[in-house]
């Protein structure tokens, strides 16, 4: 193998296992909000002798999934900051799109000569 191969191999495994935890992020956040929620209730039990109601615990997972999405609006919609990511990311991190670009803007230049 050389070291294109392997390097291919590593950045299709990268990005598999980036997809995949983009998925599973959702289960591991409701176990994080049952464990540390169930833990901050137990110290509200432990400190002020009320337990409050469990089902505390999925109304705030929900509620933070719905802040995470209007947030995510808000950057689609007004602020902008994923295009310039993604510009960034396209532009710089990427050799061959860089080289492309580079082609086009000769041609785009040639073109305007005219």
């Amino acid at each position: 193998m050389t070291i294109q191969e392997i390097g291919l191999m590593v950045a299709k495994f990268r990005l598999r296992a980036n997809r995949g935890n983009t998925w599973t992020g959702e289960v591991k956040g409701l176990i994080l909000v049952f464990s540390s929620g169930g833990v901050i209730l137990l110290l509200v039990d432990r400190y002020f002798g009320i337990l409050p109601p469990l089902w505390n615990l999925p109304v705030i997972w929900v509620a933070q999934k719905l802040f995470e999405v209007i947030i995510g609006r808000i950057d689609e919609k007004y602020l902008k900051f994923w295009q310039i990511e993604n510009e960034y990311l396209s532009r710089h991190t990427n050799p061959w799109n860089s080289e492309l670009l580079d082609k086009v803007n000769k041609i785009l230049d040639k073109v305007n000569e005219r």
